[in-house]
Order: structure tokens, then C-alpha cells, then sequence
């Protein structure tokens, strides 16, 4: 019976380990593809961690490594993919099978993507020689931001004589200056990379409780996007450190300042996006349906932010994030229906 059990489990973690390697593959050869190949990727280590343990995943990933090796004939390629799935869902998986609360959950996923993207980024520059964060970021943004200028100062004489337009191009033209932009870009470039791995995170995060769901495994204890909520914590710390930036000269403390405050805003608007979404949810729009108010909403709204930036979907949605940390919108309508018995 014992060895029975075996076989199937040395069976099911094959097929696994097949699964991975073939979709990191894929990833790999169609790039178009790899934002959704390094989530999906992950889910089988997770799998793993949470059915047997942490040794088995890492023999699964061992192998991985040694066939992506065979397959693109580059040690370094090899160990690049791997890094896409293995850190992520080792810290997935080793929270998760422990039943972490949904914040640290989410911090230990973020930090894993995030130790994916460093260790592949330091491994390739270390092995080439070329900064890639300046290859492929920097350098395509000056030369974006170069082409917008040249675009302007053609087009100067027609925009200049629009009865609309002419007043915008004026002031756009007094502040846009390329190297201030792509200093001010560059210097967000940890924000940038750490709001990616939330993101990965989080699709992670709903997509393994899906998965172990249906597997007979409880995990419902983790909430649902419309149930996010920031604490109150989390609010001062934007709204003092926003405060405080305002007294920074230091260009390095205020570089450091704004990703920070850039990562908490987009925590504090996801949390107001997921206020809205608990009041159309009760509304008994379905989810397909609420995904397409969305994004109209979003896109009316944006236009509006042209005129009154104030009322960007953003920024609305960081508000209502902020003052739903401290006055909790979900449990006071709960409470004035009565349904909130405390």
C-alpha cells in the first residue's frame, strides 16, 4: 500500500515538473506570453510545498534547471528561468501550508518575485557585463521621451495656433524637459519593480486558492478582493511621509521617499477599488460585468482628470482608500442594515 502511494506520488510530481518546465519554456520563447507563464508557473511548486514539502519542490525545481540547461544549451538562461517560479512559490507555498494571515501571505509572495527579478537581473549583468536595467529600461525611455520632444518642436507652429490646444502646448512646453523625466522615472525604477511583484503576487495568491480549493483543501480563510482593507497604520504612514517630502532637499532621501510612497498609494488605491467593488458586488452585478463598468468608468474618468486632474480614477480611488482605513465604508453600511452584530 505504502509503495502504492509512492508510485503515485512520484508519478503526479513528474507530471508536475512537466508542467512547469513547459510553460517556463514558453514564457521563455514567446515573451508576449511571460507576464502570464511566470504566475502559472508558479502554481505547481506551490502545489507541491503544500501536498508533500519544501524538499520535494526543490528537487522539482533541480531538475527543471538541469532540463532548461539541456533545452537552451546556456547554464545562465537555465538558471534565469528557474528564478521566475522558484523563489515565489517556495514562499508561497511555505506560507501558505502554514496558513499565514493574508498580509504577510502577501509580503512573503512579493518578496519572492522580488528575489526572482534581483538574482536574474544581478546573474545576467555580473555574466555580461551590461547593465539590463539600463539597456532595457532606461535607454528605450530617453529614447521615447526624446522622439516626444522632436515630435513637439515639428509640430510647433500648428499646435501653437490651436485655439485649444495652443495654451496646453504652452505649458507643456515651459515643463517638459527630458532629463528631468528620466531622472525622476529612473529614480522610481525599485517602486516600479516592487509594484510588479505585488501584482504577481497577488494573482498568485487567488489563483493558488482556487487551485487548492478544488483539491479539498481549506483555505477560504483568505480574503476575497473585495474584502482588502489597509489599516489605519498604513494611511499615516502615506499621509506623514507625504508631508515630509515636502521638506526633503536630499536628493537621494527624497528618491527614496517617493517610491515608498508611490508603493504605499497604489496598496491604498487597490484597497479603495476594492471598496467599490464590495458595493457593485452587492449590487448583484456579476463579475464579468463589473470588470467592464470598470474599465469604463476608468477611461470617462480620465478623460475628465484632463481638465480637473484631481478627479483621475487614481486618485479618487487613493482617497477612498485612506479614509476607508479609518472609517471602515463596508462596516457602517453593514451596520445601518443591520447585519454587522460586531
Amino acid at each position: 500500500m505504502e509503495q502504492n502511494e509512492t508510485s503515485k506520488m512520484i508519478g503526479l510530481v513528474a507530471c508536475l515538473t512537466i508542467i512547469t518546465v513547459m510553460v517556463a519554456l514558453i514564457g521563455w520563447y514567446l515573451p508576449v506570453l511571460m507576464i502570464a507563464t511566470i504566475w502559472i508557473s508558479t502554481l505547481p511548486i506551490v502545489f507541491i510545498v503544500v501536498k508533500w514539502n519544501e524538499k520535494v519542490a526543490l528537487i522539482v525545481i533541480a531538475i527543471g534547471y538541469f532540463l532548461f540547461a539541456i533545452i537552451t544549451q546556456n547554464l545562465v538562461n537555465a538558471a534565469v528561468i528557474s528564478f521566475t517560479f522558484a523563489f515565489a512559490g517556495l514562499s508561497m507555498g511555505y506560507s501558505i501550508k502554514r496558513k499565514w494571515e493574508f498580509r504577510p501571505l502577501f509580503s512573503a509572495v512579493t518578496v519572492g518575485y522580488l528575489l526572482s527579478i534581483l538574482g536574474s537581473v544581478v546573474l545576467v549583468n555580473t555574466i555580461s557585463g551590461v547593465n539590463q536595467i539600463e539597456k532595457h529600461i532606461i535607454e528605450p525611455m530617453t529614447i521615447f521621451l526624446n522622439n516626444i520632444q522632436t515630435t513637439l518642436q515639428e509640430n510647433i507652429a500648428q499646435i501653437a495656433e490651436h485655439p485649444i490646444y495652443g495654451l496646453l502646448f504652452n505649458q507643456i512646453e515651459r515643463e517638459f524637459d527630458v532629463q528631468t523625466y528620466i531622472y525622476l522615472l529612473s529614480a522610481m525604477i525599485p517602486a516600479f519593480f516592487i509594484i510588479i511583484c505585488m501584482m504577481f503576487a497577488y494573482f498568485t495568491i487567488t489563483a493558488s486558492k482556487m487551485m487548492l480549493k478544488r483539491i479539498g483543501l481549506p483555505y477560504s480563510y483568505l480574503p476575497s478582493f473585495h474584502q482588502l482593507q489597509a489599516n489605519r497604520g498604513t494611511a499615516w504612514v502615506y499621509l506623514l511621509g507625504y508631508i515630509l517630502l515636502l521638506f526633503f532637499e536630499n536628493s537621494t532621501m527624497r528618491a527614496a521617499f517617493v517610491n515608498i510612497l508611490l508603493i504605499i498609494s497604489v496598496l491604498l488605491a487597490m484597497c479603495g477599488l476594492s471598496v467599490a467593488d464590495y458595493f457593485v458586488k452587492r449590487a448583484g452585478i456579476y463579475r464579468f460585468l463589473r470588470v467592464i463598468i470598470y474599465v469604463i468608468v476608468f477611461f470617462a474618468s480620465t478623460l475628465v482628470a484632463t481638465i480637473l486632474p484631481l478627479l483621475h480614477p487614481f486618485n479618487l480611488l487613493l482617497i477612498v482608500g485612506i479614509l476607508d482605513s479609518m472609517f471602515d465604508f463596508r462596516k457602517l453600511w453593514r451596520t445601518k442594515k443591520g447585519e454587522y452584530h460586531g
